[in-house]
């Protein structure tokens, strides 16, 4: 998990949070028996700035399991992209995103969201 609190405006704010990394954690078993296996991670990249705090730039690389309701049917996918982020009044605020999401970025979109 990335979690970058910063000083603002004589507080400490939360000013992002995203999953940065996630695999099978060796619970995986390779044939049609067990899980998956699969494992995926964000290189964090700090861009120059105008701004008080450096752009974020997340690049998501490895493989998601297509999760469905059947656990026979889960499948490891290729899965790739990148998401841009500047920071605004405090927190960091989504410029950008290409590619795919991962199972557990579908959850975070909704909480905040994003596209």
């Amino acid at each position: 998990m990335l979690t970058l609190l910063v000083p603002w405006k004589k507080s400490v704010n939360l000013a992002v949070e995203r999953i940065i990394a996630d695999d099978d954690d060796g619970m995986c078993e390779e044939g049609d028996e067990g899980l998956p296996c699969y494992s995926n991670q964000r290189k964090i990249s700090f861009l120059p700035s105008q701004r008080e705090y450096f752009d974020l730039e997340l690049t998501l690389s490895g493989t998601d399991l297509r999760a469905s309701e059947n656990s026979r049917s889960w499948r490891p996918r290729n899965v790739a992209g990148v998401e841009v982020l500047v920071f605004h009044e405090g927190k960091y605020l989504q410029v950008s995103r290409t590619g795919e999401l991962t199972g557990l970025d579908h959850a975070v979109a909704a909480r905040e969201n994003l596209k």
